[in-house]
């Protein structure tokens, strides 16, 4: 099975995450601080709208900074190049494996929280299937329960 990911993706990922970090750092955060001073000067800060209104954008943005900081660094611990296969899954396995309910196939490429993407088939240890194929090797059986469903699948391949 040729691999779900490359590390190509990764790369490209990581230039867009450090950009918008890069971003977040030197203009919009900034900005926002100043705009909070800006509205924090105009009196009553109990009465001051536009203060409330910078304050909850800061905080949204310095909440994205740090989210992206986590992900950066997620991003640089996938080592993908230098994955070595140990036949149980694990973060970086690529595996496959088969619903019994209704026989689905399904492949992806286990990967830290911050990395997981159902569309580009990064299923993360902490999900609920993450946590059903965890340690385990090909040919055993799983029971996954997910909020709306639960079903029984076999893993068929980790590579």
């Amino acid at each position: 099975m040729n691999p779900v990911i490359d590390t190509t993706e990764i790369e490209t990922e990581k230039t867009k995450v450090k950009e918008r970090i890069n971003e977040l750092i030197n203009e919009v955060l900034p900005f926002h601080r100043s705009e909070k001073s800006k509205h924090a000067e105009q009196g009553d800060l109990r009465e001051n709208a536009e203060y409330e209104n910078a304050i909850a954008s800061l905080q949204k943005f310095e909440a994205e900074l740090v989210s992206n900081q986590h992900k950066f660094e997620a991003l640089n611990n996938m080592d993908l190049e230098n994955y070595v296969p140990t036949g149980f899954v694990g973060i970086g396995s690529t595996v496959t494996i088969k619903r019994k309910d209704s026989g689905e196939v399904l492949h992806f490429l286990v990967v830290v929280p911050e990395l997981g993407d159902a569309e580009k088939k990064r299923l993360p240890v902490d999900g609920m299937l993450g946590k059903a194929i965890i340690g385990k090797q090909a040919g055993a059986e799983v029971w996954v329960r997910t909020s709306s469903r639960k079903y029984y699948a076999t893993i068929e391949s980790v590579a």
